[in-house]
């Protein structure tokens, strides 16, 4: 998807959550959508109480899901896992 429509995309669920009390549930690996998300809370247009980011990773007991959390000026607290972003 081109790099503006996933701005706008993010811009309008976030938009949607707000007026419309919508929730969604996006898989993403675009990291375009995420460091808008990022912006978005950091601009307080949303807060980082309304997004959970979570990573699902395997061990030798299975699936586990992470959640990364994010401080309310739009930064992770916790690091990514290998092989995502820079």
């Amino acid at each position: 998807m081109h790099p503006s429509y996933q701005i706008e995309l993010m811009d309008l669920f976030c938009e949607t959550l707000k007026t419309n009390k919508n929730e969604y549930l996006i898989e993403t690996h675009s990291e375009l959508l995420i460091l808008r998300l990022m912006q978005l809370i950091k601009n307080k247009t949303i807060s980082s109480e309304d997004v959970s980011i979570n990573y699902i990773s395997k061990d030798e007991n299975g699936a586990k899901i992470n959640n990364l959390e994010i401080d309310t000026e739009g930064n992770f607290v916790d690091e990514w896992p290998d092989g995502f972003f820079d």
